[in-house]
């Protein structure tokens, strides 16, 4: 098992070939009487390494321009990792409000809609258009249904 930015995930092997699965993902766990042993030299650090750049590469795929609120600016590690660290520093210093303008990759633009739409008004897309079109369409969508539903 393997935290990483809040969120725990599984390592192992199957068929051979090893594999990551998040806690998150998994539907139906059992326990079992079976046990195992880890192989000898198996380095677990170097695979989650391993996995950790493959899965950055990735999403590398989809980049999305933000502007950040300062309080969401703290935050970004525990969602997106450290490595984002190294992404604020290069963002260069805060316009006037404290708004940081940083990019950011995600899988797709469903990937990235999904991740910030829970982060509501603490970050503002700039680019690209297509995302800023999608979150309007959800942010209408959201609100034409809670218009609808007396308090």
């Amino acid at each position: 098992m393997v935290a990483k930015a809040g969120a725990w995930y599984l390592v192992y092997a199957s068929k051979g070939r090893l594999r990551v699965q998040s806690f998150s993902e998994l539907i139906d766990v059992q326990m079992m009487e079976e046990s195992f042993l880890r192989p000898p030299g198996f380095d677990l650090a170097g695979v989650w390494e391993d996995w950790c750049a493959g899965r950055a590469r990735d999403r590398a795929g989809y980049p999305v321009c933000l502007r950040v609120s300062p309080a969401m600016l703290t935050f970004l590690p525990m969602y997106f990792g450290s490595g984002v660290r190294e992404r604020i520093v290069r963002a260069g210093p805060p316009d006037p409000h404290g708004w940081t303008t940083l990019e950011l990759s995600f899988e797709s633009l469903e990937a990235a809609r999904d991740r910030l739409l829970a982060f509501g008004s603490a970050v503002e897309v700039i680019a690209p258009h297509a995302l800023l079109v999608s979150l309007q369409d959800y942010d209408e969508q959201i609100a034409a249904l809670y218009r609808r539903t007396p308090l």
